[in-house]
């Protein structure tokens, strides 16, 4: 099983990896960071049913409008997957079972102010009773300045220069 959960996460490395080699197709300013998902996956859960791996943080820099040609969005996300390894074993395919999604929106003003604009988190519960088997939840996600701060080496964001929207 080792093999499949090993075969699992490339095919998650491979697919996260096509999303980052189109992004700058969509705006040559564009970025994803950082740019080797190697160590994105860390695997959490492992039984004969499922593999499920945590995503780690990853950051997309993007314009906030598809026409500018300056990056000052930073998207943050994080979370979940969990893939059924029966159905890998049989078909060679991802079936995904569970998610979570966690993203947080952050404006980098020319003052190097980081703004909150959004954040929200996205899940598949189909266990819970009353819980929708798929929502989105608008969230803040402050802790996520954490990833923006790291992208720009030297420079410390003052937990005050993080605004709300």
């Amino acid at each position: 099983m080792a093999n499949a959960n090993y075969k699992i996460r490339m095919g998650l490395v491979e697919q996260l990896e096509a999303v980052r080699d189109a992004i700058p197709r969509l705006n040559n300013s564009a970025t994803v960071v950082p740019s080797d998902f190697q160590a994105i996956f860390q695997e959490t859960r492992n039984d004969a049913q499922v593999v499920e791996y945590e995503i780690r943080p990853f950051m997309l820099i993007m314009p906030e409008r598809a026409d500018d040609t300056t990056a000052e969005m930073h998207i943050v996300l994080r979370g979940r997957i969990g893939i059924d390894k029966d159905h890998f074993n049989q078909h060679r395919q991802l079936r995904t079972v569970s998610f979570a999604t966690e993203v947080g929106y952050f404006r980098l003003k020319s003052d190097g102010t980081l703004q909150h604009v959004f954040g929200a988190h996205y899940d598949l519960t189909e266990n819970e009773i009353g819980h929708p088997a798929f929502h989105a939840q608008l969230k803040h996600k402050f802790e996520f300045a954490d990833v923006v701060q790291k992208e720009y080496t030297g420079q410390t964001l003052d937990p005050k220069n993080v605004s709300k929207n």
